[in-house]
């Protein structure tokens, strides 16, 4: 079951945590379901919340909750060897800090804990945070990339496996 998906949009935004919660169950099942929630539902679901937020803003947290029910197909970067299985084949680019929990980290301006050493060279680039995460991953084939996303949430693999060689560690990954 997918979980904690809508978090990292709608932290900080007003909503009650309590209903940030449904809202974020209610979003997972949908995408659990494989069916998409419509913008109008979204902001159904939103304003059944009872917040107190503006139109504008409601209407933007909708359209972000309704694109992460919308499937996305893998971009396909090249073909190659795998970097977790080395087999050869079209490889797909793994962010290895996950982009549903980028918000959170561009936000405090602050790398996962292990990373500091990479985030000390950030100055040096003239890099930011969010430069960084977006450019931060591994080349691997879709059934690796499919295992990894299975295998743990997205807060646990940008925490915990979010380097090669923490994920080749991992007894359902590697």
């Amino acid at each position: 079951m997918t979980a904690g998906v809508a978090l990292p949009i709608l932290s900080g935004s007003g909503i009650p945590e309590a209903d940030v919660g449904f809202i974020d169950a209610t979003v997972c099942s949908y995408i659990d379901d494989g069916e998409i929630l419509g913008e109008d539902d979204a902001l159904d679901l939103l304003q059944s919340a009872g917040n107190e937020l503006e139109e504008d803003e409601l209407a933007e947290l909708a359209s972000a909750l309704s694109e992460l029910t919308i499937p996305k197909e893998p971009e396909v970067v090249d073909d190659g060897l795998c970097e977790l299985c080395d087999r050869h084949g079209s490889r797909e680019f793994h962010h290895l800090v996950p982009k549903s929990t980028h918000r959170r980290y561009i936000k405090k301006e602050k790398l996962p804990e292990n990373l500091s050493e990479v985030e000390a060279k950030l100055d040096e680039r003239s890099w930011g945070v969010a430069h960084f995460l977006m450019s931060y991953g591994v080349l691997i084939c879709g059934c690796c990339h499919k295992a990894i996303h299975k295998a743990e949430e997205n807060s646990k693999l940008a925490e915990d496996y979010n380097t090669l060689s923490r994920l080749l560690e991992h007894e359902k990954i590697a």
